[in-house]
Parts: C-alpha cells; sequence; structure tokens
C-alpha cells in the first residue's frame, strides 16, 4: 500500500476545513471525475475551468465571477498526484484569496459499498474567518454535486470554529 506524504511535509498551517462524502459508485468511475483536474467545474459550481501546465506541475483554477467579484485566476502547484488514491496542491503566492502556507488534501478509497472521497483544507491568511467560510461553501458545494452524480452521502463535515481562529 502507498503511504501519501504527511500535510506536515508542505505547510505548518493548521487544517481549516474537512469535508468526508461516501459515493455508492464504484472507486474507478469516482476517480475518472474527480481525479481529472480539468473536471473541478462538473462537480463545483465556483471554478468556471481548469488547465493543467503540460508538464502537470501546476493547475489554474478560474473562479466564476460573482455579483461582487470579477472572475478570479488562482494558480496552483500540483505536489503529488497517485492514481485511485488522490493528489494534492497549493496555491501559489502571492494569490487574490490571500491564502499562504495553502495545502489541499483529496483523497479516494474504496468502501465495501462505493467510494469514500476526502478533502482537507490546510492554510493560513490576512482573513481567515472569511476564507474558512469560504472554503465551507465551496467544499459543501462539491460534496453536494458529487453525491447527485453518483448517490451517496456526506459521512463528515468540518469547519474550524470561528470564534477559535487566531489570525
Amino acid at each position: 500500500m502507498t503511504k501519501l506524504p504527511e500535510p506536515s511535509v508542505y505547510t505548518t498551517a493548521p487544517l481549516r476545513n474537512h469535508i468526508q462524502v461516501h459515493l455508492t459508485a464504484p472507486m474507478d468511475d469516482v476517480w475518472e471525475l474527480v481525479g481529472d483536474h480539468r473536471r473541478l467545474p462538473e462537480y463545483s459550481g465556483g471554478i468556471e475551468t481548469v488547465t493543467v501546465a503540460p508538464d502537470g506541475s501546476t493547475r489554474t483554477c478560474r473562479f466564476r465571477a460573482t455579483e461582487e467579484t470579477p472572475a478570479v485566476d488562482l494558480t496552483e502547484q500540483i505536489h503529488w498526484e497517485i492514481p485511485r488514491l488522490g493528489y494534492s496542491t497549493s496555491a501559489v503566492e502571492p494569490n487574490p484569496f490571500l491564502l499562504t502556507d495553502d495545502l489541499s488534501v483529496v483523497t479516494v478509497s474504496v468502501t465495501d459499498t462505493g467510494t469514500l472521497v476526502e478533502w482537507a483544507q490546510y492554510f493560513n491568511s490576512t482573513d481567515v474567518a472569511t476564507a474558512i467560510q469560504s472554503f465551507d461553501q465551496g467544499l459543501v458545494d462539491i460534496a453536494e454535486r458529487l453525491v447527485a452524480t453518483f448517490g451517496g452521502e456526506v459521512r463528515r463535515h468540518w469547519a474550524q470554529d470561528l470564534t477559535d481562529v487566531r489570525e
């Protein structure tokens, strides 16, 4: 079994958001969608497009414009990607979301009745509370869209308590 790198290899920031979704679909079907960075807009309402560098070292996510904000591009370094296990990315600094020491870890695993998808988000920011809320909304959206696509349920949904935020 492949051992994934510990988050501490890439960040010293605390875990701020985490979601775990059990999908009633085979690993291959889930990985075909979740494992392809360019398909992220298919299950994230906030992301318009994703482009991946030819060498696979970075991806750029274009976030949709809203009534309050224009479209925004976020470039992320891809640290590792292991088929049928997951991947890890970090926002390149400086970035429009004011994230520092950022790390996203997305993993998939087989269960007796389908596939478990987990997304853990570590970061610091000059506005931690807003970032926690934004990630929470985004991860809930992703979870709901994955459940709508494959069937299943959200098993765990956690965001750091905003009263406990130390910036």
